[in-house]
């Protein structure tokens, strides 16, 4: 399994209705192939007891939990879950571009 970590935190904000968004940078390694991954989290609020974070620039990667760290820490095991089910498949792993800041 590869190691991850969150090494950025980019944004803290609230929308108009007073929702928490975050945005984070994520980079995996894959101590196996030594590939370096960077992902781009987008940390939503969406109550009092429940956050989502959606891999902006990996489709079908993200989670959710009863706090910020579970949210982001369950998105990690998502896209080190996609990355190794590509890799065991032998396709490439659809990256989106990451937008333009």
């Amino acid at each position: 399994m590869a190691r991850f970590w969150v090494y950025v935190a980019i944004a803290d904000s609230r929308d108009a209705t007073g929702v928490v968004m975050k945005t984070a940078n994520l980079r995996i390694e894959n101590p196996i192939t030594g590939e370096n991954y960077e992902c781009q989290l987008s940390v939503i609020q969406d109550s009092e007891r429940s956050w989502s974070a959606i891999v902006v620039n990996l489709p079908g990667a993200g989670g959710c939990g009863d706090t910020e760290q579970e949210a982001i820490d369950d998105a990690k095991r998502s896209v080190v879950g996609l990355i190794e089910s590509y890799a065991e498949d032998g396709v490439d792993v659809p990256w989106c571009p990451l937008p333009i800041e």
